[in-house]
């Protein structure tokens, strides 16, 4: 079920894409749907062979925006639960692939943290450093790539 419904996801048009991210999100404010969440999102960004998929960065911004990484607040047991679906989802790509396909990642982290700054989003910036320190304990560092591309 995972593969052929991230490949509708990755597929569809930004408005229906959000759309579909926003609707995951809201069941995993259940906490146990959350293993379903993590892997659907996971599959949405990773490619059959070793590599992330060319719309992996499409994704993950959607994925790190304020109104995503907020968007469960206001559900009675999801507070929190969106960004430890980010989290769980980043984490899990960091595990499975090189350091070498994971520069969109940081480099999408690093744009958003960047924005957020500029904004003044001290929230946000919050939510994002909470992604972002649960990505880098994944083999204690040796994960994040240190050259920045564009996602």
């Amino acid at each position: 079920m995972s593969p052929s419904m991230s490949f509708l996801l990755r597929t569809a048009p930004d408005k229906q894409l959000e759309k579909g991210i926003k609707r995951i999100l809201s069941e995993v404010a259940d906490p146990p749907k959350r293993t379903g969440g993590v892997t659907l999102l996971y599959y949405v960004m990773r490619n059959t062979d070793a590599k992330l998929h060319s719309k992996a960065g499409r994704v993950l911004r959607f994925l790190l925006k304020d109104s995503t990484l907020s968007f469960c607040d206001n559900f009675p047991q999801g507070s929190g639960s969106t960004v430890e679906v980010v989290s769980s989802t980043l984490e899990r790509i960091c595990k499975d692939y090189k350091v070498e396909e994971l520069s969109v990642i940081w480099n999408c982290l690093y744009q958003e943290v960047n924005k957020s700054i500029l904004n003044k989003q001290s929230v946000h910036l919050s939510r994002l450093l909470t992604v972002i320190t649960s990505a880098v304990r994944i083999k204690k560092g040796l994960k994040v790539h240190g050259k920045l591309l564009y996602c």
